[in-house]
């Protein structure tokens, strides 16, 4: 049985990944060692606004690590549990030209 604040931990991470932008700023920061809003933004095609909130939304969770050197904001993605569930949705994603998908 799953104690409450491990059950409580995974329902947070899945509400978190339930959002397209969410999902695509914590794949884009596995993906690289660190990157900021800017290399973000221009990565995703995301408005800073856009950018920055998901960013506080994930840091605030725990998700993702965040640095400040002079004027750049860098962030960075180190939550096993994320990598693993990424991991995990990448090997078991369904190709998009199968036609079992479209019925």
């Amino acid at each position: 049985m799953l104690e409450e604040s491990s059950l409580a931990e995974k329902v947070t991470l899945l509400e978190a990944l339930a959002s397209r932008t969410r999902f695509r700023v914590l794949k884009s920061l596995c993906a690289a060692e660190e990157m900021n809003v800017r290399e973000l933004r221009n990565e995703l095609g995301l408005p800073q606004s856009t950018t920055s909130r998901e960013l506080s939304f994930l840091r605030m969770r725990g998700f993702i690590n965040f640095r400040r050197e002079a004027q750049n904001h860098d962030y960075s993605c180190h939550h096993d549990g994320v990598r693993k569930l990424l991991q995990t949705l990448d090997k078991g994603a369904p190709a998009t030209n199968n036609p079992e998908m479209t019925r």
